[in-house]
């Protein structure tokens, strides 16, 4: 999970800043640099992507620091990445289960951005390098030995890349393209930061249906629907906030653009509106 998800209310947050806690009623959003799989409204988030490459660094018992021999995976991977669009490194860190489950999450944690950072040394852009820690609880070796324990001390490194799942958009005329009676919503999502397009699942709704869809590689998506629909718009995007946008479909309409937050540690979002189904203490 690239966000952990944590629902707050006033009374609920010992130990929070009391900037934080005195503000009743809201919501808030903590970002821990963990790969998300579901947002938060249950909908899946997950983007198809294909393994390119993986590999394994360890490291000694009790540390983070990198050892030596590492380097040689460092160096492919760098060359394997290198400026092709659309890969991005994924790094999973783990230990043995000597210690608490605390403190073994936190040296994961440790570990984690010990890997992290050699690729920020090497110059691949922190956009595309994706975190998650999980201290003692995937183990790739029994811990009943010295080397099923030795096994858990690493961090694996996949380069995985996003995989099309629709074509893309045809640049024909919305009029030419656009059935009877329907008009095409045309968008893009993109990095908020950087700008550039994201890969990401679309949620658009309306009083009557509800219809998720996939952008191409480039952030871009289109979905015919009738004119004068009220519709909302949901993007979701792997370490990303979300973002929602409610509008009425009309002819010759711009192009919509939702711009994503990275989600980064530390990082948090203020939930303004939160939609429960009618008599229940569910969430839409």
């Amino acid at each position: 999970m690239c966000l952990l998800l944590s629902l707050l209310k006033e009374g609920q947050a010992d130990g929070l800043p009391k900037s934080i806690v005195a503000m009743p009623f809201r919501f808030f959003v903590f970002a821990s640099l963990l790969f998300f799989s579901k947002n938060i409204f249950g909908q899946s988030a997950n983007m198809p992507t294909e393994q390119v490459y993986s590999s394994e660094v360890y490291f000694d018992f009790g540390k983070h620091e990198l050892q030596p021999g590492s380097d040689t995976v460092f160096s492919k991977i760098k060359k394997l990445v290198g400026d092709k669009s659309g890969l991005f490194v994924k790094i999973t860190a783990h230990t043995d289960s000597i210690g608490s489950l605390q403190n073994n999450l936190a040296l994961s944690q440790r570990r984690g951005n010990a890997v992290k950072q050699r690729f920020l040394e090497m110059g691949i852009p922190d956009s595309l390098l994706q975190v998650a820690d999980f201290g003692e609880t995937k183990p790739a070796a029994t811990n009943s030995t010295e080397t099923g324990r030795q096994k858990n001390r690493r961090a694996t490194i996949e380069i995985l890349k996003y995989q099309k799942a629709t074509a893309a958009p045809k640049k024909e005329p919305a009029a030419i393209l656009a059935k009877p009676g329907k008009i095409i919503l045309k968008g893009k999502i993109t990095d908020a930061e950087s700008g550039l397009g994201l890969p990401a699942t679309v949620i658009i709704r309306s009083k009557e249906r509800q219809d998720t869809l996939y952008t191409d590689a480039s952030g871009k998506f289109e979905k015919q629907l009738p004119p004068g629909t009220v519709v909302g718009v949901d993007a979701f995007s792997e370490c990303h906030f979300f973002a929602s946008q409610m509008l009425k479909t009309k002819p010759g309409m711009p192009p919509l653009e939702l711009k994503l937050k990275p989600a980064k540690t530390g990082k948090s979002l203020d939930l303004n509106k939160l939609y429960f189904i009618g008599g229940q203490a569910k969430l839409v």
